[in-house]
């Protein structure tokens, strides 16, 4: 049986994106405010997200957040057809990498790395209820330990 990936960020990185006053950003990818910026990537610009300029044509990319404090970016790929958020709070160490598949509506990747002793660790974030998660260290992970 494989376990279904979350599609929220983790607890303490939604945490710290509400006390850094940053109350647009997205914390699931379960919320019709989610699916409407799909839709409209341009009401994004509304929530005080800002479009950044790309060189590469592979998709779009907003950003909520100082490019060195804690952020929010999503990039949406149309050909691709994956929408990608990443937190980043380098205070703490940690960044989440979520990806969205835009044809069938599901999280096809949720992985947290954070610093640990200064060696980077990956986990995966699965789906326990509406509100909880699990973290669990990811294949590639599991193989090199062995």
């Amino acid at each position: 049986m494989t376990k279904k990936l979350s599609a929220r960020i983790v607890p303490e990185l939604e945490k710290r994106l509400s006390e850094s006053g940053l109350l647009t950003a997205i914390v699931t990818l379960d919320s019709p405010r989610f699916k409407h910026y799909l839709k409209k990537p341009a009401n994004l610009l509304h929530d005080r997200w800002t479009y950044m300029e790309r060189d590469d044509a592979s998709g779009v990319l907003y950003r909520l957040g100082s490019e060195r404090g804690i952020r929010q970016e999503l990039t949406i790929s149309r050909r691709t057809k994956e929408a990608t958020l990443t937190t980043y709070d380098p205070r703490a160490g940690r960044e989440q990498v979520l990806v969205f598949d835009l044809k069938t509506k599901s999280v096809l990747r949720n992985q947290v790395t954070h610093d640990s002793a200064g060696v980077k660790v990956t986990h995966n974030f699965l789906f326990l209820n509406k509100r909880e998660g699990l973290l669990r260290r990811s294949k590639a992970e599991e193989v090199a330990a062995v």
